[in-house]
């Protein structure tokens, strides 16, 4: 109660700051311009579609919560048309991992530029990545709009993909927690949501770009604890099986190695 308080005095004091307004002005016009033309949808957008973007960059985090996730929710649901959903949602994510893993390997000449026309086998290494991304353009620019600095010029196919994507995996997170804690259990669920509120707010800042990956260090920590949680019931359930153990050490093996290809790419080129 005493902390809910405090925080209820905190925000009425941030509200009423004349200082603030001043200072959004300001930072307005020194980070992000454009910002003060934005309506409720566009911050909206900023704050929702760039976080999902923010966890695919990660890779790790997210990925691995997502698919122990789905995994946690295939041992409690018998209905097999909704095993069919779980299922995708583990192709999905590792599908846009290992999409945006080409990506990046893809870009590392073009941030480098130290001379790599004088390897062929370097050029045409990186030159057969660059091909099979931009062979499927649409997913190409979608994931690209999910990490994007801004709103997209107009509305697309990818645009709108990107959105379905990041509303999509927000939503089935919230409805898979849910179902394995289920109704006496939502600290794991609230948890969530507010964490992701948290970075969601900051689409309400023109500083949502300028402070880069910290401003989801909360719906982070959000992540690591339900994580935390899912890996503890499973435990304290003993619901896994060696089979399921097994797919879910080769399914986060796969994780790492998405991972890791563009770090080991950078340092192959650097030295």
């Amino acid at each position: 109660m005493f902390e809910i308080i405090i925080s209820a005095l905190s925000l009425t004091m941030i509200l009423t700051s004349p200082g603030n307004a001043k200072r959004m002005i300001v930072e307005t016009a020194r980070y992000y311009a454009e910002y003060v033309n934005f309506g409720i949808i566009e911050k909206l957008y900023l704050g929702t579609i760039p976080t999902i973007g923010i966890l695919l960059k990660d890779k790790v985090l997210f990925t691995a919560f997502y698919i122990i996730l789905s995994a946690s929710a295939l041992l409690k649901t018998k209905n097999k048309y909704l095993k069919y959903v779980l299922y995708f949602n583990i192709i999905l994510i590792l599908f846009l991992v290992f999409f945006k893993t080409l990506i990046d390997i893809a870009s590392i000449p073009t941030y480098l530029k130290i001379g790599l026309l004088h390897n062929p086998i370097i050029v045409s290494a990186f030159s057969t990545v660059d091909s099979i991304t931009k062979s499927m353009p649409v997913i190409n620019d979608t994931i690209r709009l999910l990490t994007y600095q801004g709103l997209p010029n107009a509305v697309t196919a990818p645009a709108v993909l990107a959105v379905l994507i990041s509303i999509y995996l927000i939503l089935s997170s919230c409805w898979m927690i849910f179902k394995i804690f289920g109704k006496e259990q939502l600290f794991p669920l609230i948890l969530f949501i507010v964490g992701f509120i948290s970075r969601l707010a900051v689409g309400f800042s023109p500083t949502i770009f300028a402070s880069g990956s910290r401003t989801a260090f909360f719906f982070y920590i959000t992540i690591i604890a339900v994580t935390l949680m899912l890996i503890k019931k499973l435990f304290d359930e003993n619901t896994l099986n060696k089979t399921l153990e097994k797919r879910m050490t080769i399914i986060l093996v796969i994780l790492g190695l998405f991972t890791y290809m563009g770090v080991f790419a950078i340092v192959f080129v650097m030295f």
